[in-house]
């Protein structure tokens, strides 16, 4: 039987639970640094919020990663707090689109 798909909102909280247990940061950390409110990051952990775009541009500054990443389901950790998919698809990119 397949598995159920999950929604962004899980996506999202999922990937940064991750990244937030992975860097040993608080709630409070991620806001301060993604210019967010501690509501709001809260909100995203839980999976109580569609993701607006300002939400996703804040913890992609704060974790410094391309914002599409965060919306990747089951990455390991260790490819999501990294630059190795986006170096990925630019080296697929750069080799499928015409010159």
């Amino acid at each position: 039987m397949g598995t159920a798909k999950q929604s962004i909102r899980q996506v999202l909280a999922e990937n940064v639970a991750k990244l937030k247990a992975r860097r040993d940061w608080t709630q409070a950390q991620i806001a301060s640094r993604g210019g967010l409110s501690q509501t709001h990051v809260g909100n995203v952990l839980r999976a109580e919020v569609n993701p607006t775009t300002e939400i996703l541009e804040g913890l992609s500054r704060a974790f410094g990663i391309p914002e599409w990443l965060l919306l990747v389901p089951n990455l390991p950790v260790e490819l999501l707090d990294s630059n190795e998919v986006p170096a990925m698809l630019q080296t697929w990119l750069a080799l499928r689109l015409p010159r």
